[in-house]
């Protein structure tokens, strides 16, 4: 389809990434593999590994990290108040935040231990987190590489792998074509 010079859709995005925590990872790199017959849409929405194909722009305008329901407080404990992540685009790093300072997509909001009789049952119940926004735009420019990597300077034992999805919430800029 032909481009209509000097015109561009703007579309408010996100673009995630699924990657697992399992026990003694120190280094998980996120946006690495794309949409394909052996990764499906609900583990990410990219479709090229690290950057955007074509004349698409990106301008991040804040983050995320939302651990599957499920995990253990215990582990997102050590997860959380261990780790860091790295955006780097280009060569340049851009951010590199503690995990703890990210709000969580999915928030702990209560857990309550009941007794039945000889069994003991943990009650986990989650209200929606929300996200970091930056102060200041990151602009992806088109065919530029990308890439967000979490860090634990020492592995963490965890009870059983841990999803993490790793959220970039922006604006989405592409040149408008026409049909025709």
């Amino acid at each position: 389809m032909p481009v209509v010079p000097g015109l561009v859709d703007i579309d408010q995005d996100i673009k995630y990434d699924t990657q697992q925590y399992d026990s003694g990872d120190t280094s998980i790199p996120f946006f690495t593999t794309p949409i394909s017959s052996t990764v499906q849409q609900d583990v990410t929405n990219m479709t090229q590994a690290g950057f955007f194909t074509g004349d698409a722009s990106f301008t991040i305008r804040g983050y995320e990290l939302i651990a599957q329901l499920g995990a253990t407080p215990e582990d997102l404990n050590k997860i959380y108040n261990t780790g860091w992540f790295t955006l780097k685009i280009g060569k340049t790093e851009r951010l590199q935040v503690a995990l703890r300072f990210i709000p969580a997509g999915a928030t702990l909001y209560g857990l309550d231990n009941r007794s039945t009789g000889a069994s003991q049952v943990s009650v986990q119940w989650y209200a929606g987190g929300s996200i970091f926004t930056l102060v200041q735009s990151i602009v992806i420019e088109p065919r530029q590489e990308f890439s967000v990597t979490m860090q634990w300077s020492a592995g963490q034992a965890v009870a059983a792998a841990v999803d993490l999805t790793f959220a970039l919430h922006g604006l989405l800029t592409e040149p408008t074509r026409v049909e025709g």
